[in-house]
Formats: structure tokens, sequence, C-alpha cells
């Protein structure tokens, strides 16, 4: 692909775009590179007197049918400028698989598939769509470009997580300056994360307005979040500190409302678990990368330094997604075009189907969906409220990981703080050991159920789960046996790696499961599980200082694998009866494979 097909729909681009007036070759869209497609635009627009009208104009671009039959051999004529677009055929083609495209041409059902069952065709208006193969649809989008945007989401969570949890490691200081008690400065990290638990709610509305798209949003709230480190660093109080933590939580939660999602649309049913997993290796280590970067800086220069590290890191991320991040919202890209063929043809009545669907939506809607939907599906739906409930436990025991690992080697093996950081790495072990296993099981075992639709019997989505389920309380047992000076350092460090294999196992398991249970309802779930797995990260952690200092490594460390136990049966049960849960479901899919 070239360089400028790729940075095209970036911010720092559209800026050179907006100031050069759209001039430059490298800076155009295909439709604005063609004077002959934009004229043919021009003239259908013109001849256009009524919506039954027929025109020959707009088969990649836009549809409303019925269109004229075109033979190859005219396409071919018509053909003068070849483009990375077309690739040697017409303009008004609509793109077919890289095989086809040497003879196929463009039949009346093609564009009737995308136009004549569209709910405005009596509406005189033009609907704007991506047609098959569509270049500029991210599901088609070349492997290397999906490749390169899921590594700069994944950037920008991890910068997030990393955010919340580099302040476990300089509550001491916070402790000290303040003069408050071990409980209150731990708060800093729990406004952080109910900060981000609560955001998606907000965020959420604004990126699904085609008028906005993804990319503005996720560059204005990381500006903010990089801006409230300066406060935090800075505070002269312990209120200034929690509530500047907390409108940082908030401003860097945007991306974690939406980017599983934009990982799943960027790719087909069956490969989208290798996405999740990504992403879950994100939510996994994006924590733990956290205190590992900040132990010997916080020892060296004090606790202030977390702000500081983490202000580095967001304009690190802020540079790359305003240079290399293209806007991933396909109904911004529709509407974007929508405005293009407007603009070419002077004809208003092109519209796209976010427009409709955002016009035709109300308050109410919105409020019911984004607020109110999360908290209803989490509560209401059997197998959400089990698999929220099971995530969001899973989720509160990792950040509990970072207040307990570093106490235990400090009490018993008497490590520094800079190296007591470092013994968190064993959780980014157990995340990356697990992965080849899982993706070779995945391969063999479970991809091909899929259909060619690219559908599969959900509960078969749930195999990992039922092995990765036994790992949290085996980890945590051996970490309380071990934990000892008669053991070595390293032993209680391999049955923390034990804990994230399990956890990433079912995460990507629970996440796949509701996705393919509740497709039409995947925001408002994702929504309510950040809402509760924050909850929990943000309160666990509170709980360490007491519950190690009454029962001690190993009395803490059986109790709480007795609470992991008891979730066990939760991927077992969803196997057997997920089916009956589901089928009682007014939300769930009604399909031969779901119903």
């Amino acid at each position: 692909m070239p360089f400028f097909d790729y940075v095209r729909d970036t911010l720092a681009w559209q800026a050179i775009r907006l100031v050069t007036g759209g001039t430059l070759p490298e800076f155009q869209y295909f439709d604005e590179r063609h004077p002959l497609l934009r004229q043919r635009y021009v003239n259908d627009s013109a001849r256009r007197n009524g919506p039954q009208e027929t025109t020959e104009a707009m088969g990649s671009y836009a549809s409303r049918g019925p269109a004229l039959k075109r033979n190859a051999s005219e396409n071919r004529a018509r053909n003068a400028t070849r483009d990375p677009y077309t690739r040697g055929r017409s303009f008004d083609e609509p793109r077919l698989p890289h095989s086809h495209w040497s003879n196929e041409t463009l039949e009346i059902s093609n564009l009737e598939k995308y136009a004549s069952n569209s709910p405005i065709a009596n509406r005189n208006l033009h609907l704007v769509q991506f047609l098959p193969d569509d270049p500029e649809d991210p599901r088609n989008w070349t492997g290397l470009k999906k490749t390169i945007v899921s590594f700069q989401v994944c950037l920008l969570i991890a910068c997030t997580y990393a955010g919340a949890s580099i302040y476990t490691v300089g509550t001491a200081g916070v402790r000290e300056q303040f003069g408050v008690s071990e409980d209150v400065a731990l708060l800093g990290l729990t406004t952080f994360v109910l900060g981000y638990g609560i955001g998606p709610m907000v965020w959420s509305p604004l990126e699904e307005m085609p008028q906005l798209g993804r990319n503005p949003i996720y560059v204005f709230a990381l500006i903010m979040f990089i801006v409230a480190q300066i406060p935090i660093a800075l505070a002269t109080n312990i209120g200034m500190l929690l509530s500047f933590r907390f409108i940082a939580g908030f401003f860097g939660s945007p991306v974690l409302g939406s980017g599983g999602g934009i990982l799943m649309d960027l790719y087909a049913a069956r490969k989208q678990t290798y996405a999740m997993a990504m992403w879950a290796l994100i939510g996994i280590g994006g924590p733990t990368i956290g205190p590992i970067i900040g132990g010997f800086a916080v020892e060296a220069m004090g606790w202030k330094w977390t702000a500081w590290i983490t202000a580095w890191m967001g304009t690190t991320t802020l540079v790359v997604m305003l240079f290399f991040l293209p806007e991933t919202s396909a109904d911004n890209i529709l509407y974007r075009r929508t405005l293009r063929l407007r603009r070419v043809t002077g004809d208003r009545r092109y519209i796209c189907d976010a427009q409709i669907k955002w016009e035709d939506t109300t308050g109410r809607e919105v409020f019911l969906t984004h607020l109110i939907r999360p908290f209803t599906m989490a509560m209401t739906e059997p197998v959400v409220f089990l698999l929220t409930l099971y995530s969001s436990f899973i989720y509160g025991l990792m950040y509990i990981w970072f207040e307990a690992l570093p106490m235990a080697y400090e009490e018993v093996y008497h490590f520094d703080l800079g190296t007591r950081s470092i013994t968190l790495l064993g959780l980014i072990v157990g995340v990356l050991l697990i992965i080849p296993p899982f993706f070779l099981y995945y391969r063999k075992r479970i991809e091909p159920h899929f259909d060619h639709l690219g559908n599969i019997e959900p509960e078969k989505l749930l195999l990992p789960a039922m092995l990765g389920c036994l790992f949290p309380p085996a980890s945590l047992l051996w970490f309380g046996f071990t934990a000892k000076p008669t053991t070595h350092w390293s032993v209680p460090i391999v049955g923390s790696s034990l804990f994230t294999s399990g956890a990433l196992l079912l995460f990507i398991s629970f996440m796949n499961y509701l996705g393919e249970s509740f497709p039409d309802h995947i925001n408002s779930i994702f929504a309510g599980h950040e809402i509760f797995t924050s909850l929990c990260g943000g309160t666990f952690p509170l709980f360490v200082p007491l519950l190690y200092f009454k029962l001690g490594i190993l009395g803490s460390s059986i109790l709480l694998a007795i609470f992991a136990v008891s979730f066990v049966p939760v991927p077992f049960i969803l196997f057997l009866k997920g089916a009956k849960l589901r089928k009682r479901s007014r939300h769930t899919r009604k399909d031969s494979f779901h119903a």
C-alpha cells in the first residue's frame, strides 16, 4: 500500500490537506483524483429529476438502484487512469476479490443488493455505502495496515492502564508527603480506575456520531490526560491529588470503551480471537508495565515521577497517533465520503446509514443505550451477569497482585523498591507463554467449527475458559505456600505467572462468547464490563494491607483461592446450559446457531 494511502486519514495529514486546500494529489481521495469521475457525478446529478430515474454513476461510492449493466470491454475502455484503488478496473465497478478483478463486471444485482432494500429507497435520497472489497472499508484494509492500527490502539490502551498502576509504587511517598494513611494513599489508584470505568459512558455516544468519529476524541482526550499529570505531580494536598487522578482516568478512558470494538471491526469473525488476544494481552500487561517502569524512578526521584513518566508515555503515544493512526470508524469514513460527493455534485441528497440512524436517534435512546443499558444488561441477563461478575473478580485479583507481590518481597526477601517492581515481570511472562499454545489450539480445534458465514455455536468459544478457570486458584495457593525465606525468591514468581495465563484464557473466551451471543448489544455489554471490572480493580487493593496484616501471606492467599474456586463452575455451567439461557433472552441472536 502506498504511504499516502495509509496516512491520508490521520489527523496530522488531514491538517496538511486542510492547509493546502486538498490540491496535492498525495492528499486527495480516489474520487477527487479523477476528473472523469468527478464530472460523471456532476452530470449524473444534473440529469436526475426523480427518485426512480436510473443512472450509471456512483458504482463504488453511492448506490441506489437499479443501475445499468455494463460489459467488461466497455469498462476497460473507460479506464484511462490506473489507481491503487481500482488496479486497472473502471471507476464505477465495485472492487471484488483480487482473483476476480480481471473479468468481473458490474451487475444490476450487485447494486440492488445495497440499494433496493434500503429504508430510504422511497425518500428520494441516495445512499452512500461500502461495496464488496471497498478499499476504504476498515474490514478490507491490508493485513499490514490492520496490524499497524491494532498496535497503536493497544499502545493507547497500555498508556492508560500503565498510568493507573504506576501510582502504586509511589504510595509510600504520598503517605509521607501528605501525612495520610496507606488506605487513603491507595485512593489515588481507586479514583483513577473509577474515572476510566465511568468515562466510556460519556465518550461512547460521541464516538458514534458520524460527524466526529474516533480520532478527534482520542486525541483531545489524550491531550487532556497528559495535561492532568501536571497538577498531579504538583499537588499541594491529598484532595487535589485524588481529584486530578480521577480526571486523568476519565480522559484516558475513550479507547477502553471502544478499543476492543475497533479490533473486532477490523477482522472477520473467525479471526477476531487473534485480535482480542492482543486486547487481552494489553489489558493484563498494560497495568503490569506501570510499576515496572516506575519502580526505579520513584526510588531515585520520588513519587511525583509516576506522573511525569505517565505524561511522557502519553506524549509519545500522541505523536504516533497524530501521524499514523487513521480513522477507524466506518460511519465517519462514509460520512466524509458523503460530504465530498455532495460538494462535487452540488446534490445534498447523498446520505449514509449513520446519518439516518443518528438523525432518528432521540436523547432518550442515547441515555438508555449508554447510561442505562450497560447496567440492565449486566443485571438482568444471566449470561452477562455471570461472566461480568467473574471477569470483575479476576480483574480485582490482578490489582491485588500489584500490591501483594511487592509487599511480600519486601517482608520476606527484603528487596528494595526497584527490585520489588521487577517481580511483577512474572505476570507478563505468564501471558506471553500462554498465547502460542492458545493460538495453536484455537486454529486446530475451534476455527473449523465456523461456518462459511462466520457463525459458530457460542458455547464452543468457552472451551479455553474451562482450562483457564483452574489457573487463578492454583497460582494463589502456589504463591501462598512458597513465599517464605526458605524458598528461592523465583519460585513464588512462577506462581504469579500462572494467574495471568489463566486470566488471558478467561478474558478472551468471555469476550468472544458475549460478542457472538449478543452482537447487537456488544457496546453496552463492553461498557458495563468496563464499569464493573474497574470498580473491582479500584477497590480490591484497598483491602490488601488489612488482609495481609491480619491473615499473613499464606492465610490471605488461601482465602482468595477459595473465592477463585467458587467461580470455577461458571464456564462449565454456561457450556452445558448457555444455549437454554440465551434462548430465553430477548437480546440474544435468534438463528440456527444461537437460538
